[in-house]
């Protein structure tokens, strides 16, 4: 079995309500991520990723979230066990460049954020994400 780890972020934005990104990939829609490069630290790979797919390049880690999701599937006969790490990420920037490895993106609210994403895993992140800012607002008031 081979092991590949990769680093995103759930990225949002928020004006009058908060909006997440979201890339779309085929028929699916996912998050910003990608592949960890030799001796990278897992923000630096955030960073990075980012920066090539969606050309966004002020970010700001939420502290104290990070969420890991693990999955197999088989590619070419070969197991392949996948582990990806997101960061909760705010952005001012509103214009997406995205990269050729996307087809469109979307800004959404929470909920129709969810209802975009085809995977309970995904999704499951998502929630815990928007709790994770709603109840740090509310200690802030």
């Amino acid at each position: 079995m081979v092991k590949q780890v990769s680093c995103g972020a759930i990225i949002f934005r928020e004006n009058n309500e908060r909006l997440f990104l979201l890339l779309q990939k085929g028929k699916y829609f996912e998050f910003v991520k990608g592949y960890t490069e030799e001796n990278e630290e897992e923000k630096e790979t955030v960073k990075r990723e980012n920066e090539e797919e969606t050309g966004i390049t002020d970010l700001e880690f939420i502290h104290g979230f990070r969420e890991i999701y693990m999955f197999n599937y088989k590619w070419e006969g070969e197991l392949i066990f996948r582990e990806i790490i997101l960061y909760l990420v705010k952005t001012s920037t509103e214009k997406v460049n995205i990269s050729f490895e996307h087809n469109s993106y979307k800004w959404l609210t929470y909920n129709a954020a969810i209802e975009n994403i085809s995977f309970k895993n995904m999704q499951e992140i998502l929630t815990k994400a928007n709790n994770f800012l709603d109840n740090s607002l509310r200690k802030l008031i």
